[in-house]
């Protein structure tokens, strides 16, 4: 007698013949994967392109990911429903060009989205996971270290504090940079070999990330901050558990968790949140902007007004809320809200995309990280997933081209929907687990073979 149970193990890699290695199968075929030494100066250029370089430098990306169609073939590309998920709401954007009031504008950005997605997806299936945390780690730490040497501050108009904006030209995006460079530092310290030089490089980050951040003065970060390590805490916490139990767990305190918060808002918990981080009832007017927001979006409710098709200089009501919140060079400005961002552009459509992929990838994390012990992949997508959540209410962090969320967004929700599903190890009665072949696919017919 055999008796199959599941067993969540990776293949050994095996060699492509061409320099490099083949990822463990997934779901949907193996593909060719990269060397570390590549995949992290990849990855270095790409964050730090997309954070503090100009414009004229974002084609430095696209050798770097699209050279690869040519080792590999299309494969690379190879259609999956993840794929199709990370693609949905680059499609919409792209398809509002045809309704879009400023068309020239909805084809040009909707374009430079799509390609940025496939790059990302391009990295998501060539590059191992303790490359990718290695190459954030390295590129977030230089990025923060440019950051507080540039020396640019700036004083907030609507409270007179002044912040480190460095070569970004917001303190919410070297918040964003802080906050990033923490969680970075905090996986590879717990989940990389602890070689002298991954430990080195993540003490590094984790203290000019915390600086950064300081230096910012941004509450809504360290609030996303603390809600990242709430739910890493909980899982690292769950995993400790026997596997038949957690998964059944998880929704109990999930609940938990959603009826603690309503509480702690019906006894006024925000209002001390609020007096702690300094911030009155309006955070600092966004709350008069998303009203502002949602009274444009209703006038194309299902459609929206394109692909960045609102904020354009000579607009009436784009220039009336520029003057009213005192931006003076008329540029860099969103409605501080995903939602409302993406209500105002690409209507209940693209928010309801937004809204339904967003929530894939932070069930499907959670579920994984419950599921693998929270190891290297699972872990970072969690934290990915679960700051971008929660800063989805305030800030736009990948919706527009040319933004690091984007790169991080995307690639990661096709890499966890394509992750490789357990296979099945015969396992003798007795209780010694009998190896089955790499190349097993099918555990009912090797069982079948060897009763």
């Amino acid at each position: 007698m055999v008796r199959v149970v599941p067993k969540f193990r990776e293949a050994a890699p095996k060699n492509s013949g061409d320099g490099g290695t083949t990822v463990p199968s997934t779901r949907f075929g193996p593909y060719v994967q990269l060397g570390t030494g590549y995949a992290v100066f990849a990855i270095f250029v790409t964050f730090l392109t997309l954070s503090i370089s100009g414009s004229y430098s974002i084609a430095l990306i696209y050798p770097l990911w699209f050279v690869h169609l040519i080792r590999s073939g299309r494969s690379t590309l190879r259609v999956s429903p993840a794929m199709l998920a990370a693609f949905a709401l680059p499609a919409w954007a792209l398809l509002s060009t045809v309704w879009s009031v400023h068309p020239d504008l909805s084809l040009r950005t909707g374009l430079e989205l799509i390609s940025l997605v496939a790059c990302g997806v391009i990295a998501a299936r060539i590059v191992k996971a303790e490359d990718l945390i290695l190459g954030l780690i390295l590129s977030t730490g230089v990025v923060c270290i440019l950051t507080i040497a540039s020396g640019r501050y700036a004083v907030d108009g609507l409270t007179g504090q002044s912040s480190l904006i460095g070569y970004s030209g917001s303190k919410n995006n070297v918040a964003f940079y802080g906050s990033l460079g923490i969680i970075f530092s905090f996986i590879g310290i717990l989940r990389l070999r602890k070689t002298i030089i991954n430990v080195i490089l993540s003490l590094v980050c984790l203290t000019t990330s915390l600086l950064a951040l300081k230096l910012s003065h941004s509450a809504g970060s360290i609030v996303s901050l603390a809600f990242v390590f709430v739910v890493v805490g909980g899982v690292l916490t769950i995993v400790k558990l026997p596997k038949f139990l957690r998964l059944r767990i998880l929704p109990a305190l999930a609940l938990l968790l959603v009826l603690a918060s309503l509480v702690g808002w019906g006894m006024g918990a925000q209002e001390s949140v609020l007096r702690l981080l300094g911030k009155n009832a309006t955070l600092t007017g966004r709350t008069d902007l998303w009203a502002e927001g949602v009274t444009i979006g209703r006038e194309a409710p299902l459609r929206g007004h394109g692909f960045e098709a609102f904020w354009v200089r000579g607009d009436q009501r784009a220039e009336g809320l520029w003057y009213h919140f005192k931006i003076a060079d008329r540029t860099g400005f969103h409605f501080h809200s995903m939602y409302v961002e993406t209500f105002v552009e690409l209507g209940l459509v693209g928010t309801c995309i937004l809204v339904l992929i967003i929530l894939i990838f932070f069930t499907r994390s959670l579920v994984c990280a419950v599921r693998y012990d929270a190891d290297a992949e699972s872990l970072i997508c969690l934290c990915i997933a679960s700051i971008l959540l929660i800063r989805s209410f305030i800030e736009l962090d990948f919706l527009w081209p040319y933004i690091i969320g984007e790169f991080l967004f995307y690639p990661l929700l096709v890499r966890l929907n394509e992750r490789r599903l357990p296979f099945q190890v015969p396992v003798e009665t007795t209780g010694q687990p009998k190896a089955a072949p790499l190349e097993l696919l099918n555990a009912r017919s090797y069982a079948a073979e060897n009763p």
